[in-house]
């Protein structure tokens, strides 16, 4: 009889503790939801980085190998990066709209070297808003510069001596121990800027890389041109031996003779679209640096300096050792 009265009230038991069990899956169900879903909200909160790009530059670049740069930067970052494209003769007001469209309070604005003046016109209608100015291997002109003195502006440059450091000792390694000569294109506005700076630089890559393997061999012979024509009138006073070919901004004419010659390439170019004969391509362009130059600007650097990648194409033209050391400090 008491075993009969017992049945109800264990019944009733059974269903309560299943309930609670149903009830404690639930709340497990929907704790891990929102912390599934939490760090999402917080990414999409977070005010965004924007990126203003040269509609040219951005085809350039590659639109896949943009988009996959992007989705790097976002993930070290832990906020939207954005891209803003602008023509090529866009008013710097025109600009300066274009970014406020994308977003009102931005987390910092990042303006390549091409619309440094666009910064500083932004800047005066949201003076509250960081900026990032890419200067690139160029140099802000000075009245602009002036403008830039205060806590909102960031300042960055490519480390030249970095880069042309490594292609010194790269091209030297396409040279070997051959009596052979390396031809350099170099823009000439960007010779009369830095021009000392990138022939010294280059000078060392290549002394490190003859003292390094060939210390009882001369070094190899560099010739450096503007243009494609003058390389053509010394070529013209007496046939020469090439090893290889660089080229900082001009020279891009020589990939029309074929010559089966190793090229060394400072290019924003996706490498994939780069011509045949390509080694080397080294980027310094503003989504290789986006990410480096936030967190400098984080962490209160005003100025300073940033590595390029050097994206190594023709593997085989250099052994495990001579890779790394190209190649080397290339993530920034």
């Amino acid at each position: 009889m008491e075993k009969a009265l017992l049945i109800p009230y264990l019944k009733c038991y059974t269903v309560l503790s299943a309930m609670k069990i149903k009830s404690l899956k639930f709340v497990i169900l929907i704790a891990s939801a929102a912390l599934l879903i939490m760090p999402v909200i917080i990414f999409f909160a977070r005010a965004p980085v924007l990126i203003v790009a040269e509609q040219s530059f951005i085809a350039l670049y590659g639109p896949e190998r943009l988009r996959a740069e992007t989705f790097r930067s976002m993930f070290a970052l832990f906020r939207r990066v954005k891209t803003i494209t602008a023509a090529q003769d866009a008013g710097d007001d025109i600009i300066r709209f274009a970014v406020q469209d994308v977003s009102k309070r931005p987390y910092c604005v990042i303006f390549p070297f091409r619309f440094a003046r666009s910064a500083v016109i932004y800047h005066e209608y949201n003076p509250d808003i960081r900026l990032i100015i890419l200067e690139g291997r160029h140099k802000i002109d000075s009245n602009l510069s002036e403008s830039m003195q205060n806590d909102r502006f960031f300042i960055y440059k490519t480390d030249i001596e970095y880069e042309f450091h490594k292609a010194g000792y790269a091209a030297s390694d396409l040279t070997g121990n051959e009596t052979k000569t390396i031809i350099f294109f170099i823009d000439r506005v960007l010779d009369s800027i830095n021009g000392t700076q990138i022939r010294n630089s280059f000078y060392y890559g290549v002394s490190e890389y003859n003292k390094t393997y060939f210390p009882s061999s001369e070094m190899s012979e560099f010739v450096f041109f503007w243009t494609i024509s003058q390389y053509n009138d010394y070529n013209a006073l007496g046939y020469i031996e090439i090893s290889c070919v660089v080229m900082a901004g001009s020279g891009s004419e020589y990939f029309e003779k074929a010559e089966n010659v190793p090229v060394i390439l400072f290019s924003w170019l996706n490498p994939s679209y780069a011509p045949a004969g390509t080694a080397i391509v080294i980027d310094d362009s503003i989504w290789t640096q986006a990410v480096r130059a936030v967190k400098m600007a984080d962490s209160g650097e005003k100025e300073g300096s940033i590595k390029s990648v050097f994206h190594i194409l023709d593997s085989g033209k250099f052994n495990k050792e001579q890779l790394r050391y190209i190649g080397n400090l290339q993530q920034n």
